[in-house]
């Protein structure tokens, strides 16, 4: 049988000096990831020291290697924790052994001497005066200050009377996770003075209700079974209702505002499962469902099913997968990306336009985020180059026509993707239209043929090594018929 720590925790406040002991109550403790793990609550401010024993408790060491709520000065809390490292620091300490190991806590006051308390208390229920200032505050470890004085007075039951000179007097009331409230009052003489102050808490009083078996959990802390009532201080808190230790649900996310009361409902939590999400290339962005995670790593827990993954970082190409998530388990997710490069590209076109007219051609360039392109396109007729441009009068016409076309364009593409890319460019293009007269020359058409300055326009896939690309070509001297469609397809490396 695998043996393990044997634990015995016991409270112990002691006095030190003039000072008294705080009460510290709820302890309770959880061996944690290899870490002793100590919870308490703790009533009033004090200075917080553990020790150790391995004898039963005859003579006991300081704690040192801990982290958390230890040392001077401990705010008071329903939840303070202490996280100790007990393999490191007690020697030859081992998780598989029957070491009885005593825990003693000591919580000491560093604020209020015993005698100060005791000289407040005779004064209320002893000492006679011609009047009184009675104060009234039902708030949890209030304590009142009166002129100034550093001495701090206890409430009895909410209501402290205290007897009082005659004139003005400064007071200032605090209380444990309160804001403090101050002032002065008057006091006449023969007279009693009352005054009630109800101090702003720093905290949200909350009442978590989940299915009786569940167990809830506070900031990933358990605290409870079914149901949970308990204070939060202002912030952002995260709650959660679970069937066992091992079980995950959709955490609820719980913003508090302090002097508020609020009731959750965690029943009927969505089931979860835990994602965990690591790039390769440092600084990317992890993208969940279309939701910046954050860079490099991430874990979330999230509903189960399917869910799409994504990372992008500039100057590399965007990596995306899918992952399928069951109940209650983990999924870890590592995805390398791939640099952006400079691609070389070349493309054959064939083009159209309704003069009716088809040419044909190729492209060439190169892009990474920005680059460039050179098309040239022809129908292979340059016969009509040689003839003079007419306007068509009456005569005799043989019917026999030719066509001759050209164009060289320039422009610049823009990758938006690993996949689309945008172009533009400009461009010297030529069309003329030849009719053949009777006597056997030939004249170009002047009123269907142009030159001039073309521009173009469009969009060009890459998908791998294989590209495609498709372009309008306008003539800005004629605009019309004479526009062309051009298609292209080819390669990239």
């Amino acid at each position: 049988m695998k043996k393990c720590l044997l634990f015995c925790v016991i409270v112990f406040a002691a006095f030190c000096g003039k000072t008294v002991a705080q009460n510290v109550t709820n302890l309770d403790f959880a061996l944690r990831e290899g870490k002793v793990v100590i919870t308490y609550a703790l009533d009033y401010p004090a200075d917080i020291k553990a020790y150790y024993s391995l004898d039963d408790g005859n003579s006991y060491k300081e704690i040192t290697k801990a982290t958390g709520d230890l040392g001077a000065l401990v705010t008071p809390s329903p939840m303070k924790r202490i996280d100790w490292d007990a393999f490191a620091e007690v020697e030859n300490l081992e998780y598989e052994s029957d070491v009885a190991l005593v825990i003693k806590i000591e919580a000491i006051a560093n604020t209020y001497t015993k005698q100060a308390m005791e000289d407040a208390k005779k004064m209320v229920t002893e000492e006679k005066a011609d009047q009184y200032l009675i104060v009234r505050c039902a708030d949890d470890g209030a304590m009142l200050y009166l002129d100034s004085t550093g001495t701090g007075l206890p409430f009895d039951k909410g209501v402290l009377r205290v007897p009082i000179t005659a004139g003005t007097h400064t007071y200032k009331i605090e209380a444990p996770m309160y804001d403090p409230e101050s002032g002065s009052v008057e006091v006449l003489a023969y007279q009693s003075k009352e005054i009630t102050v109800a101090l702003m808490p720093l905290f949200a009083v909350v009442t978590a209700v989940a299915d009786p078996e569940y167990l809830i959990y506070v900031d990933d802390e358990y605290v409870a079974k079914g149901q949970w009532e308990g204070r939060l201080l202002q912030g952002q808190h995260t709650l959660e209702a679970r069937k066992s230790e091992n079980h995950l649900s959709i955490p609820y996310m719980y913003k508090a505002v302090k002097g508020t009361t609020q009731t959750i409902n965690l029943k009927n939590s969505a089931p979860a499962a835990l994602l965990m999400v690591e790039s390769k290339e440092e600084g990317a962005n992890i993208y969940i469902d279309g939701e910046n995670k954050g860079s490099s790593k991430t874990a979330t827990v999230t509903t189960i099913g399917e869910h799409d993954i994504k990372l992008k970082k500039h100057g590399f190409e965007n990596t995306d997968t899918t992952v399928i998530l069951e109940h209650g388990k983990t999924a870890n997710v590592s995805l390398r990306m791939l640099p952006v490069t400079n691609k070389f590209f070349f493309l054959g076109n064939i083009a159209y336009s309704m003069s009716p007219q088809t040419s044909y051609g190729i492209t060439l360039g190169t892009v990474k985020y920005w680059g460039w392109y050179l098309s040239a396109t022809t129908n292979l007729d340059f016969s009509s180059m040689g003839y003079e441009f007419v306007e068509p009068t009456e005569g005799y016409y043989t019917g026999e026509t030719s066509t001759s076309r050209f164009a060289a364009t320039v422009g610049i593409v823009r990758r938006l993707n690993k996949i689309f890319y945008l172009k533009a460019g400009v461009g010297y293009g030529i069309r003329n239209l030849s009719w053949q007269k009777s006597d056997g020359d030939w004249i170009n058409v002047a009123p269907y043929s142009f030159s001039g300055l073309e521009a173009s326009a469009g969009m060009q896939m890459m998908f791998g090594s294989f590209v495609i690309s498709a372009e309008a070509v306008v003539p800005t001297t004629k605009i019309g018929k004479y526009c062309e469609a051009r298609i292209g397809v080819g390669f990239a490396f």
